[in-house]
């Protein structure tokens, strides 16, 4: 993939993480869908709790890791945000079972934890985090846009983070 569909950043606090998480959350649109990978403690569900926050997820939500229920829906004023763990999962005719169609492509937002875990029962237009621990609370998000609708979320990240 050329450099121009990729976007890496380093957050050296929890503060610069929630940040960037804000900067895509607010960047969100009806139809997208984020997957994440990283190792346990890499932060995906704290970087998506940030997402939801841009998002609006409405007040008093708690927005954490849906590692047993598999699915959390939080709502929005303007879409639901569908959050999605892969962890427990053990093949693909688990994501039908659980609705994954009925999410994609339509009125509301995919976050998926653990992509990695079943990346080909996903759309090919999808926006790839992979973080990686660097350092002592130090993180590296590596972005990476795999289809046009993808492409224009990065861009608009990118702007918005470098400004």
């Amino acid at each position: 993939m050329d450099v121009e569909h990729t976007y890496a950043v380093v957050c050296t606090s929890e503060e610069e993480t929630h940040h960037l998480g804000l900067l895509l959350g607010q960047a969100l649109e009806p139809g997208d869908m984020v997957g994440f990978t990283g190792p346990l403690g890499a932060g995906k569900t704290r970087i998506i709790r940030a997402i939801a926050e841009g998002t609006r997820v409405l007040q008093g939500t708690v927005v954490n890791s849906p590692t047993f229920t598999i699915l959390n829906v939080y709502d929005t004023p303007d879409f639901p945000v569908f959050h999605l763990d892969l962890y427990r999962l053990c093949g693909t005719d688990d994501l039908e079972s659980i609705g994954l169609p009925d999410m994609l492509g339509g009125d509301g937002v995919l976050l998926v934890e653990w992509f990695d875990n079943f990346p080909d029962g996903f759309p090919a237009d999808h926006l790839h985090v992979l973080i990686e621990i660097t350092g002592q609370g130090q993180r590296q998000f590596s972005f990476t846009a795999c289809g046009p609708a993808s492409k224009e979320l990065l861009a608009e990240l990118a702007v918005a983070h470098q400004n």
